[in-house]
């Protein structure tokens, strides 16, 4: 009975990764050339900085580097929540996927469980490109200031794939979730310009990014917005709960 449990589950988990490996091989890819080229391309980067003394690359890497890394990250992290049953059934293989013994919460919680792994896998990423990438231009930075941006960058941004696997539970289409995730980053994005009256202090690339507590006169980062970090991991909580909810009582 066990041998047997382990098996189904273990399926699930195969199942999952095959479905996608494909989104998640391609945003690797696309997250690490980003990273090596704005490091690759930083001497002309930095030239653009006009200033008295002149930007150091460690300043350079937390003003431009961080802030370009992160919108390709967020984009990528929230299409590796799309897919799921709603798509399954617009192709026609809902019917087999719900004949296996297993429940929709557990399959709405490997599928998140996956993605968020495959989310911290790309936030890495960048952790370990900027240090090669600057040694290639005979330049250094820390892995552990590196590791720093990764780490809050994940943290705070894993609301993001919530929204992909949230808007993929509620919307019958890849093209509509797609849309509607493209959507709420926008909206996400751009929420200072029309929320600053009842959130003054907000803003997501400012969070995601810990901007607020680099340190300018090193360029390394210093702390990060805690609550902030905790309101966007409890929103990506609510965001499966309730997609996990919803597929929970649709008729597929």
């Amino acid at each position: 009975m066990i041998c047997h449990h382990m098996i189904r589950h273990n399926k699930i988990w195969h199942k999952t990764w095959l479905e996608s490996r494909t989104r998640f091989l391609a945003a690797a890819v696309l997250v690490a050339a980003i990273s090596v080229w704005v490091i690759v391309s930083s001497e002309r980067g930095m030239a653009r900085f006009d200033i008295r003394p002149p930007i150091t690359f460690a300043q350079y890497v937390a003003m431009v580097c961080v802030w370009r890394i992160e919108l390709v990250w967020v984009a990528a992290v929230l299409f590796l929540g799309l897919g799921g049953l709603m798509r399954e059934r617009a192709l026609g293989t809902a019917a087999y996927t719900l004949s296996l013994p297993v429940s929709r919460r557990r399959w709405m919680a490997t599928r998140a469980a996956v993605g968020a792994v495959e989310s911290g896998i790309l936030a890495l990423v960048p952790a370990i490109a900027i240090p090669a990438a600057s040694l290639w231009i005979g330049r250094t930075y820390p892995v552990a200031e590196a590791v720093k941006f990764s780490g809050l960058m994940m943290a705070a941004g894993l609301v993001f794939f919530a929204t992909g696997f949230f808007w993929s539970s509620v919307l019958p289409s890849d093209y509509a979730a797609a849309g509607m995730g493209a959507l709420s980053l926008y909206l996400t994005f751009t929420s200072q310009d029309y929320l600053y009256r009842w959130f003054p202090a907000f803003g997501m690339s400012r969070l995601l990014s810990g901007a607020e507590y680099v340190n300018r006169a090193t360029g390394f980062l210093q702390g990060c917005d805690w609550s902030g970090v905790a309101a966007s991991l409890a929103t990506a909580l609510a965001l499966f709960l309730a997609a996990t909810q919803i597929m929970q009582l649709r008729d597929l």
